[in-house]
């Protein structure tokens, strides 16, 4: 067997690669997750959320439920009093030290089709000056620990629950 004599593998430090392997495995298992805990690093399931709040359209907007394609399939909607009255609901999930998900996702599970969503996210924009998709997932922002929003786990729950959701009729 030849010998090769400039074998640069046996110059090298071997602290070296230990040190390199510890930090990588420092930040993957310790400062990646407590960045993210934080919410200083956007987790995976933050960036699944972000790039698609739904699969096919849009109905966390009032463009849903007025598409034209709505209007021929004769969408089914709330009544407006039903709707302020879901939407007065879910404005008060949040609580002072933790969020009630089970109130917020049950008022998601009254909606049975997309349409009814979209309808209801337009009379919440019409009655809080904001998104109802963005309330979730932030909150009212009203002090740091209070309103932050729903955890993204939650989130992809509710989104899961929407996109099985028919369009427009039930």
């Amino acid at each position: 067997m030849a010998t090769i004599k400039n074998d640069w593998l046996s110059k090298v430090n071997p602290n070296i690669i230990l040190w390199g392997a510890g930090i990588w495995l420092g930040y993957k298992y310790v400062v990646s997750p407590l960045l993210e805990t934080v919410g200083l690093k956007d987790s995976a399931t933050d960036i699944a959320n972000n790039a698609a709040p739904v699969v096919a359209g849009n109905p966390w907007t009032a463009a849903f439920y007025q598409s034209p394609a709505a209007k021929a399939a004769g969408a089914y909607l709330f009544t407006r009093a039903t709707a302020e009255a879901l939407c007065k609901t879910i404005n008060g999930y949040q609580g002072l030290f933790s969020d009630n998900f089970n109130t917020a996702f049950g008022v998601i599970q009254q909606c049975k089709t997309k349409s009814q969503l979209s309808f209801l996210c337009d009379v919440f924009q019409q009655l809080y000056n904001g998104s109802l998709y963005n309330f979730l997932k932030e909150g009212n922002n009203f002090l740091p620990w209070f309103g932050m929003g729903l955890s993204a786990e939650h989130i992809g729950q509710i989104n899961t629950y929407v996109n099985n959701l028919p369009n427009y009729r039930p």
